[in-house]
C-alpha cells in the first residue's frame, strides 16, 4: 500500500525504483481496491501490520505472478502475447545486451528474441563506435 501515490491529480504505483503513472480508468480501480477493508485472517493479522495492495495467499506476502496472471486468464485477459510482443518489438530496435539487461534475462534468452527479430546489428556497432570516436 506504501507503493501507492497520489501527485498532482494523478496516481503512481512505486514498481522496483520508478513511479509509474496509472491511466486514469486503472488508477479508480487501483484506489477503489486499496480503500477497501482488508479481509485478512488471524494468521494473517498476527504475522505482521503490512497491508498489501495485492496480498497472497500466504499470510505476510504479497501475491506472485502467477496468480495474477491465472486470475486475468480467467477473466479472457491474455498477457503472454501481449508480454511477447513488447519484447520482440524492442528486440528490433535493441542489441541483446542491453535486453537482457532490462528484463533481467538470460544473454543467450535475448540473443533468441533479437534472431528472432531478424535484426542486424552492424549498423548499430557502427554508430556506437562513431560516437565514442573509434575508428575503424
Amino acid at each position: 500500500m506504501d507503493d501507492l501515490a497520489r501527485a498532482a491529480g494523478s496516481t503512481y504505483l512505486e514498481l522496483g525504483e520508478k513511479p509509474v503513472l496509472l491511466p486514469p480508468r486503472l488508477a479508480d480501480l487501483v484506489l477503489e481496491l486499496a480503500e477497501s477493508p482488508s479481509h485478512r485472517s488471524a494468521v494473517g493479522r498476527a504475522v505482521g501490520t503490512t497491508r498489501f495492495l495485492f496480498p497472497g495467499t500466504t499470510p505476510g506476502r504479497t501475491a506472485s505472478p502467477t496468480a495474477f496472471v491465472n486470475k486475468l486468464n480467467r477473466h479472457g485477459i491474455r498477457i503472454t502475447a501481449a508480454r511477447n510482443t513488447a519484447r520482440l518489438m524492442l528486440a528490433v530496435d535493441l542489441p541483446a545486451s542491453v535486453i537482457a539487461d532490462l528484463f533481467d534475462m538470460h544473454i543467450n534468452t535475448a540473443v533468441r528474441w533479437v534472431q528472432h527479430a531478424k535484426r542486424d546489428w552492424i549498423d548499430y556497432v557502427a554508430a556506437r563506435a562513431e560516437d565514442q570516436g573509434v575508428e575503424d
